[in-house]
């Protein structure tokens, strides 16, 4: 059986569209030609690896092995212990192949790749590292979808169902 493919896109919040959304979703009429979808609100964890990561690149900062295993959640337990820790937040980790740059995005050249969790597209060897983040990103938000939304899947590594790996376990 073929694997359902997924989108993810980010909503502007300072429109309707999520709630237009929504509210298409919930009409069961045969008129209705929306493509059903799920709405994830701006706490969920896809948007906040988002913006941790467009954080590091307004730095010049490229991760350049981003994969779930270099994402780690807080507990209650962590925050209560380290005054510099907030619970349930994701945090990006292992910066040993992570480089400093020059240029910004857009302007920033290609850079061999380094050996990284996530395979390279292609067999490439090089890439602008900035793009090379977003394509990591890209599959760990692929792969966030498929164990979220998929019957087959019983639990999310990112979910509070499911223990994720703690803060300072490593």
């Amino acid at each position: 059986m073929e694997q359902p493919r997924y989108a993810v896109k980010i909503l502007d919040s300072d429109n309707e569209e999520a709630d237009i959304c929504e509210r298409l979703n919930r009409e069961s009429d045969p008129r209705n030609h929306t493509v059903p979808c799920e709405i994830i609100g701006p706490d969920a964890e896809g948007r906040s690896i988002l913006e941790g990561v467009e954080f590091m690149h307004s730095l010049k900062i490229a991760h350049l092995d981003i994969s779930f295993d270099n994402i780690i959640w807080a507990t209650e337990r962590e925050a209560k212990v380290y005054s510099d820790v907030s619970a349930d937040r994701l945090y990006v980790i292992d910066f040993h192949t992570s480089r400093q740059l020059a240029s910004g995005l857009g302007y920033q050249q290609s850079i061999a790749l380094p050996r990284a969790q996530i395979r390279h597209p292609l067999k490439m060897e090089t890439l602008d590292p900035y793009s090379w983040d977003v394509y990591c990103l890209g599959k760990v938000l692929e792969l966030l979808a498929q164990v979220l939304y998929s019957p087959d899947v019983k639990r999310c590594p990112l979910s509070p169902g499911h223990r994720p790996p703690s803060l300072y376990s490593r």
